[in-house]
């Protein structure tokens, strides 16, 4: 719970309603995320005829790590679902500090980045 506590104090929470999209594929952002409560889902080509569900995000996940360490365009959209969705906001400059002073959160993060390689190699 400490740990939550120093996340929350070196981030802000952001709300987003049922339906809303919280980043889309494309654009770049100088921040990730953090599920707090709440799901979210992931699609590829969001809203079009081969719109592709990729993944389903509940609180523990993070996304937009892409964007914001690569300065590129996001690779999907991600959409608040099942509620209301609160997640940390943790821009670039408070990721350093993130990773530097949460050792857990850091070797999650990296295990999760490589699960995800993995997976998308084994396509």
């Amino acid at each position: 719970m400490a740990q939550l506590e120093k996340l929350r104090n070196m981030s802000s929470s952001r709300r987003y309603e049922e339906g809303t999209v919280i980043v889309r594929e494309g654009d770049i952002n100088d921040a990730m995320y953090i599920i707090l409560q709440g799901k979210a889902a992931v699609y590829k080509n969001y809203l079009t005829f081969d719109q592709v569900h990729l993944a389903d995000l509940a609180p523990g996940s993070f996304f937009g790590e892409m964007s914001l360490f690569l300065s590129k365009g996001c690779r999907a959209t991600v959409v608040a679902e099942d509620g209301d969705v609160i997640v940390l906001y943790i821009n670039r400059e408070n990721v350093f500090e993130l990773l530097s002073t949460q050792s857990d959160f850091t070797f999650s993060m990296i295990s999760t980045l490589c699960d995800r390689l993995d997976k998308a190699n084994a396509w």
